[in-house]
């Protein structure tokens, strides 16, 4: 498969900063090593940009999109040094911002990626921002830019405000949400003992024991290579078993997404960042998680379980043993739970909460600076309007009872 040329939609932004514009999976092809350095000097990590993940999502997903992978370049000083790659932002260009007929460009996120935070080299933090931003608010391309799923608590957020809010006509706003994390304390069972009753943790233990008075249940984590087909195969088989089954949500239910699933999975055991459990029965996993490994850190990235034992709560009781094996790794200091702000299990295990945030910034189009100013109105309209409705639909569905109940007499 042959790549695109290196040299395309290049553009100075400044004395030593440049701009190259990949438009696709083998435009970005050849940036794969600088991609890989860049990642491990970031100021801040996402495992969903990484090349290892990020170039088979763009392989499996980015088709009929209109991307624009920016490459953002610290030229040498001399003409013989190796510029060095400073900032990447995968954006894709939208013909629709939630509903509106109005353009804008958004980090690009794929049907697996559960954080936005683009890369940026902790050395060449607000120059990079700068470049950025200079390209973005320039080239016309599109009336606003959306920034969603960045950490709140990390130094992208604050260098991307603190760039953009130094141009006094530039227009931003960021809605918040929070989703479970994980940070150690001093042991696994004192952590427990903080998010679990003593009731609640007694009753996970009855069910424990009746689960090994059915037969031998023993909770693994993958260590060989040569587990790992057996370990997918089972992963995706479990996962299909159930409600994503029947959804056809699972990773068995579509080609694309089983092979996405299956070579992130291969390359990053290679690359030493997968980690998989799984709670069997009988040597029959009934639960497994799929987590993915950073340098002092991780992100949990998919669980399944055996709908037939769900009377035992498996996947809670996985979840028990990931919490035991996270506390016994020393350099895993936190773990992202990437699951959705209302969670019921997540949220009721791990004691943390990591703040999030989409920034929606106006590229000085007058359109833009419009939704902008508008955007915050129409929520506060939606939360007044919202539990009004409810009443509403509520006393209609009473009139159409009571209607019923007429005309069957």
């Amino acid at each position: 498969m042959s790549a695109e040329p290196r040299s395309q939609d290049n553009q100075i932004m400044s004395g030593h900063l440049s701009v190259i514009v990949a438009r696709s999976y083998k435009g970005l092809l050849p940036y794969t090593q600088e991609l890989t350095e860049l990642a491990a000097n970031a100021i801040e990590p996402n495992i969903f940009y990484e090349p290892w993940m990020l170039l088979p999502a763009l392989e499996s997903y980015s088709a009929n999109k209109k991307l624009f992978l920016i490459l953002v370049f610290a030229t040498g000083k001399t003409s013989n040094e190796k510029p060095v790659l400073c900032g990447f932002f995968p954006l894709e260009r939208r013909l629709f911002y939630r509903g509106l007929p109005i353009p804008s460009l958004t980090l690009w996120r794929y049907p697996y990626s559960f954080l936005s935070t683009p890369f940026i080299h902790k050395d060449f933090a607000y120059e990079v921002c700068r470049a950025f931003f200079v390209w973005v608010r320039t080239g016309q391309r599109a009336p606003l830019l959306e920034l969603p799923q960045l950490s709140v608590d990390g130094p992208v957020d604050e260098i991307l405000k603190t760039v953009m809010l130094q141009d006094d006509n530039v227009k931003l706003i960021d809605h918040r949400f929070d989703r479970a994390l994980f940070r150690p304390r001093l042991n696994a069972e004192k952590y427990l003992a903080g998010s679990l009753s003593k009731k609640t943790r007694g009753e996970l233990r009855r069910l424990q024991r009746r689960l090994s008075e059915i037969g031998e249940l023993t909770c693994d984590v993958l260590e060989h290579e040569r587990d790992l087909d057996l370990w997918m195969n089972e992963f995706v088989q479990l996962e299909a078993s159930g409600w994503k089954g029947r959804r056809g949500t699972a990773f068995k239910s579509n080609p694309v997404d089983w092979n996405f699933f299956r070579t992130i999975c291969l390359l990053a055991f290679k690359n030493k960042k997968l980690m998989m459990l799984a709670l069997r029965l009988n040597q029959r996993p009934i639960a497994m998680k799929c987590n993915f490994l950073t340098a002092d850190g991780g992100y949990a990235f998919k669980i399944a379980f055996d709908e037939n034992y769900r009377r035992f709560s498996p996947g809670v009781l996985l979840e028990l043993e990931n919490i035991r094996k996270l506390h016994s790794n020393s350099s895993i200091r936190w773990m992202d739970s990437c699951a959705t702000p209302d969670h019921f299990m997540i949220n009721r295990l791990w004691l943390d909460r990591k703040p999030m945030c989409t920034l929606l910034v106006s590229t000085r189009h007058i359109i833009g600076d419009f939704i902008v100013d508008i955007v915050p109105m129409l929520k506060r309209f939606k939360t007044w309007y919202s539990p009004r409705l409810a009443g509403w639909k509520n006393y209609l569905r009473d009139i159409q009872l009571l209607l019923c109940i007429v005309f069957m007499h």
